[in-house]
């Protein structure tokens, strides 16, 4: 069975400093006279990004990464922002504003913040200690605004899972409870900002994730998008036992969704 994620329509508001900025202070792209204040709009007011009944809000000391492009020539303006979210509002240490020759921009965001990342394709991988990190560290959101202008009262960025989400129900013999239970599984994406993908590196060998427990039967995990073995899932009883879950056929993942298994053991 397969449930759709909740799409999240996250963006940011950005308070910005008006007033004369030096050529350090945008990373030499703009000039240094100051344009039109670039602000994100949001429909989101919590805090932390977590996963609760299937939906995603974010939370005090979250960061996500933010690339400006011109929209006709694809050189990049701004990479890698680095934006805070604190208060119910969004900031940057770098002001940001639209191009002063009018040019039109495009906007990339993503979470979460990686430092000294430079370009808008890069590589992802997943926590391989789920239970013990959570998911937020690998619940990889993607975001664009490929239509704005310099006229907008506010950039809206609309955020979607990348990956997929993975829910293990587990029944085992009498009188035993999961104690953990373990995918195998490849752990790393490619992802593309400008084409909003996330492509599973399956050159890259498998390893195995211990997964979240949201129950005593029900445990989560996320990964890239892809097609797993049907012996996959191995679960460690809380009497010391394993026990390997054999599935009828491969099961293939669907990302921005929650794909579940229902793993019998008897």
């Amino acid at each position: 069975m397969k449930t759709q994620y909740l799409r999240l329509g996250i963006a940011s508001l950005l308070t910005l400093i008006l007033g004369s900025c030096s050529q350090d202070a945008t990373d030499g792209t703009f000039p240094q006279e100051t344009g039109k204040e670039i602000v994100f709009s949001t429909s989101i007011m919590q805090t932390r990004t977590q996963t609760t009944d299937r939906k995603t809000v974010f939370v005090d000391e979250d960061h996500i990464g933010v690339f400006v492009l011109n929209r006709s020539t694809s050189a990049t303006l701004h990479s890698n922002l680095n934006y805070l979210y604190k208060e119910n509002a969004w900031s940057s240490e770098t002001p940001v504003t639209f191009p002063l020759d009018g040019s039109d921009v495009n906007f990339y965001a993503y979470y979460p913040y990686a430092e000294g990342s430079t370009a808008t394709v890069f590589d992802f991988t997943v926590s391989t200690d789920q239970a013990a990190n959570g998911l937020n560290p690998s619940d990889l959101l993607l975001a664009e605004n490929v239509t704005s202008e310099a006229n907008d009262e506010a950039v809206t960025l609309s955020f979607t899972h990348a990956l997929a989400l993975l829910e293990v129900k587990v029944t085992l013999p009498a009188g035993v409870k999961a104690d953990k239970v373990i995918l195998k599984a490849h752990t790393t994406a490619s992802v593309d900002l400008k084409a909003q993908t996330a492509t599973v590196k399956s050159d890259v060998p498998v390893s195995e994730i211990t997964l979240m427990r949201l129950s005593d039967d029900t445990f989560r995990g996320v990964v890239p998008a892809q097609e797993l073995s049907e012996r996959c899932i191995k679960i460690i009883g809380d009497n010391g036992a394993s026990y390997r879950y054999t599935a009828d056929s491969p099961t293939t993942l669907q990302a921005n969704s929650i794909n579940t298994i229902t793993a019998i053991c008897q």
